[in-house]
């Protein structure tokens, strides 16, 4: 049995075809991230499998159940991450939690266990009686994962739970997501950052124009990528002159200039890091970075979907060497 079974959902918004006969199985245990631009069919989707939209064809599935049809008991099994507007920042955050459990029929002393555990976990342990409109942005978020969580679901729903937020709150986040899922949750969640979905996700789909146009692993995805093998070098100090003179490296075929380094793909790994010893003693340029070049989730994502990012502004900069050591200005 599947933790998220969802089978040929179609879901229409007037004209509009916002998801297109998708299939997606969840196995239990697992964090899956969905990714995909905007418009891409992601919060919809959450949204389907949260039972909060009904799909116009196909079904969902929670745990072996339509989540559909056992309509709010069914919805009790699934945490969602709360808008903004659920929030009462008037109220203190135990006071959120304690509201929000009483509507899922927590009792209220387990819920006040299981609020201080939550708030703790999150990094508010000592905010339990503060007011949340003298909470920042990160703080809220953190919050509202303790509101989606106070009865224990065993799927959670995120949707972009890091967007916007201060790196501290960033890393706990991350990290809660991990414990929530040691502890036996199932975490389906959409990100606009790769890095989190590599290094959050045991799976990732990846949703085009309302269709999932590839599921696997991170390292899968990224291994699915055709490319040339290459390295990317760094040299102090940079020069205009670097690129010919690489050029003129015989074991380097191709050279591209990228993130103040220099992206080189070769033949033979030990003729080009000799080569570049040698370049570097002769041109007294120190090799400050080096290191081979691997495809990543974005370019996963790129060759997936088929889109083409639009050409980046070619800048240019000129290189002025420091004076020796012992001169001065003088006018």
């Amino acid at each position: 049995m599947y933790a998220v079974e969802a089978v040929d959902v179609s879901r229409r918004f007037g004209r509009r075809t916002a998801i297109d006969e998708l299939t997606l199985q969840v196995r239990t245990g697992e964090i899956v991230g969905l990714i995909g631009l905007n418009g891409a069919g992601k919060t919809t989707t959450l949204q389907m499998i949260a039972g909060l939209q009904r799909p116009d064809e196909g079904f969902v599935r929670v745990f072996g159940y339509d989540i559909h049809a056992r309509g709010a008991g069914g919805r009790m099994t699934v945490g969602v991450l709360p808008a903004d507007a659920e929030i009462r920042v008037t109220s203190t955050a135990m006071e959120n939690l304690m509201r929000v459990a009483e509507r899922h029929y927590v009792r209220p002393e387990e819920a006040l266990r299981r609020g201080s555990d939550l708030l703790v976990l999150l990094g508010l342990g000592d905010r339990a009686d503060q007011r949340v409109k003298e909470f920042s942005k990160g703080m809220k978020r953190r919050l509202a994962i303790a509101m989606s969580v106070i009865n224990y679901p065993l799927l959670l729903v995120l949707d972009e739970p890091t967007s916007a937020l201060d790196i501290e709150s960033v890393l706990v986040i991350r990290e809660v997501i991990r414990e929530l899922n040691r502890r036996g949750t199932t975490i389906l969640l959409t990100t606009h950052v790769l890095e989190e979905a590599d290094i959050l996700c045991d799976r990732v789909a990846v949703l085009h124009e309302g269709k999932i146009v590839a599921f696997d692993t991170p390292e899968r995805l990224k291994q699915s990528v055709v490319h040339e093998v290459s390295l990317v070098v760094r040299f102090r100090p940079d020069a205009p002159n670097v690129m010919r003179e690489l050029h003129r490296l015989r074991s380097v075929n191709e050279i591209v200039q990228e993130n103040g380094g220099y992206r080189l793909g070769y033949a033979g790994l030990p003729d080009i890091l000799r080569d570049l010893a040698a370049y570097s003693r002769k041109t007294g340029r120190t090799i400050t970075a080096l290191q081979i070049r691997t495809p990543n989730l974005a370019e996963a994502f790129l060759h997936h979907t088929g889109v083409r990012l639009p050409p980046q502004p070619t800048v240019s900069v000129r290189w002025i060497a420091p004076p020796e050591s012992g001169e001065e200005d003088h006018e």
